[in-house]
């Protein structure tokens, strides 16, 4: 009971992003496309956008511009494991 009125009385609201990074997972997808200027990708996104939303989960668009040291950079940055500091 004191938990609940001390929640209501600050205003606290849940963030889903520390409780992930708690929690070591994330509901989370990236996705690096090749150049989102070319309709084929942009209807990709929005099929795997459209996907990820019905099944929970958000995503992170990177666009390389057909640019591979922009992927690389990316793909370490999607791939690399939450810190929580």
């Amino acid at each position: 009971m004191r938990v609940h009125a001390a929640i209501d009385e600050l205003g606290y609201v849940r963030n889903s992003a520390a409780r992930s990074l708690a929690a070591g997972s994330s509901r989370t997808i990236g996705l690096a496309l090749t150049d989102v200027g070319n309709s084929l990708f942009v209807d990709i996104a929005r099929g795997a956008e459209s996907a990820a939303h019905e099944n929970g989960h958000s995503l992170l668009l990177a666009n390389r511009d057909v640019d591979l040291q922009k992927q690389e950079g990316y793909l370490d940055i999607l791939m690399r494991p939450a810190s929580p500091g």
